[in-house]
């Protein structure tokens, strides 16, 4: 199961603004406990479905467009 986990905005050096989301994978794990979720993978995209690269807390990367996005 894949859940949004995060949104915030970044901006490449034109000026346009992009809405960045954050989603995490989560396993779900069953034992005589119970049912537990553990946190998987993140993937991070624009709002429209563009693959964005994590290269700093600030710094983006659109994998389409190679445009570089700082965080607002």
């Amino acid at each position: 199961m894949e859940k949004l986990i995060e949104t915030f905005f970044a901006r490449d050096g034109a000026g346009n603004e992009y809405e960045i989301e954050v989603w995490q994978n989560f396993i779900e794990t069953r034992s005589r406990a119970g049912t537990e979720l553990l946190a998987g993978l993140k993937s991070i995209r624009t709002s429209c479905g563009l693959s964005v690269n994590h290269i700093d807390d600030e710094t983006f990367n659109i994998v389409q467009t190679g445009q570089i996005l700082r965080k607002v």
